[in-house]
Order: C-alpha cells, then sequence, then structure tokens
C-alpha cells in the first residue's frame, strides 16, 4: 500500500492519537496512580444504599487551624456549641439544635473570598460506611475577590445508624476527607 494511501483523511487523527499515547504512558508511570482508598462509589447512593443527611449551617469563617479538609465527628449538640467556642466562632442557626450526631466538615485555611461548600442532602451508606457528597466552590481564576482568610464549613446532622468510618467525597468523586468513627 503506498504510504499517501496510509494518510489519515481526518488531520486531527495524530493529534489525538499522540494525546492518547501520552496518557496511557502518563497513568502507567510510577507516581502517578489513582486512589483506591475509595471504593467504587457508583451504587452506593440508590435507592438501597441512601440515607438523608441535614445541613444544619454553613459559613465562610469557621476558623479552620489549617488548609486541610477534615471532618470531625460532634455526638451531641452540647458537643457543636463546645466545638464553636473553641473556634470563637458561631454558625448561624445553632441556638436550638435538635439531638443528635453531628460532623464539622471543614474547608480549611483558604488565601481569599469566593470558597465554600454545600453539603447534599444525599448520603450513601453500606457496609459500615457512610459518604457525605460536597460541592466545593473556588473564586474563578480570573475573578477579583477579597484577600483574606477564610475557612468554610458546614455543620451536617448525622442519620441515626451504626456506621464505623465516614468519608467526604467532592462533586467529581474525589476523597477530601475520611473519619474512622465510632458510632
Amino acid at each position: 500500500m503506498p504510504l499517501a494511501d496510509m494518510t489519515p483523511r481526518n488531520p486531527c487523527l495524530p493529534v489525538v492519537l499522540a494525546m492518547l499515547m501520552l496518557t496511557s504512558a502518563c497513568s502507567s508511570s510510577q507516581g502517578w496512580a489513582p486512589d483506591v482508598s475509595m471504593p467504587d462509589l457508583s451504587s452506593w447512593f440508590s435507592k438501597e444504599n441512601e440515607v438523608l443527611v441535614v445541613e444544619a449551617a454553613n459559613d465562610s469563617q469557621c476558623n479552620a487551624p489549617d488548609g486541610h479538609t477534615t471532618l470531625q465527628l460532634l455526638p451531641t449538640a452540647e458537643a457543636v456549641a463546645a466545638w464553636q467556642a473553641g473556634r470563637g466562632i458561631s454558625l448561624p442557626g445553632t441556638a436550638s439544635l435538635p439531638a443528635a450526631r453531628y460532623v464539622a466538615v471543614d474547608l480549611g485555611q483558604r488565601s481569599s473570598a469566593g470558597y465554600g461548600l454545600a453539603i447534599s442532602r444525599q448520603a450513601g451508606f453500606k457496609e459500615g460506611l457512610l459518604v457525605l457528597k460536597a460541592t466545593t466552590f473556588a473564586p474563578a481564576a480570573d475573578a477579583m475577590s477579597a484577600q483574606l482568610i477564610t475557612s468554610p464549613c458546614a455543620l451536617v446532622r448525622l442519620p441515626a445508624i451504626e456506621f464505623q468510618s465516614l468519608r467526604l467525597i467532592d462533586q467529581s468523586g474525589k476523597a477530601l476527607a475520611r473519619t474512622a468513627g465510632a458510632s
């Protein structure tokens, strides 16, 4: 077959093929591997595994001690009050919380305004693991935003179920935080 007959008809095809080859080479290179610490969650949010949680409060200034996203289990409304006092904050709507277990979800310190998170009411529960879904927000790269330290957080009321651990995933399914949780 002449070389002219082997030339692709689509001029973009060589670029696409080169990108595919580069991607497959990168995926098998040492040091770059998917996070295997999270199970496949595709079925975890189905009706039989769904549990509901309630975002009881949310604020952009929660005085997180560092830049890490964390989960802190709070077994009672009194523990929530103590957590707030320790942070020097008072989340809106937390003056009279119902008796329940809670988790404080900290996004961590950020260097500007425009960051935030929202916790979905739909959580997944399977095999002793409770998984919360968060949508995280960040300012656009070209957006003007105030340059101040912020630390968004949400307070989530947990369902009355027994679980061994609690994890937080973002809107893309990436694991953000986990805790070994005594129920």
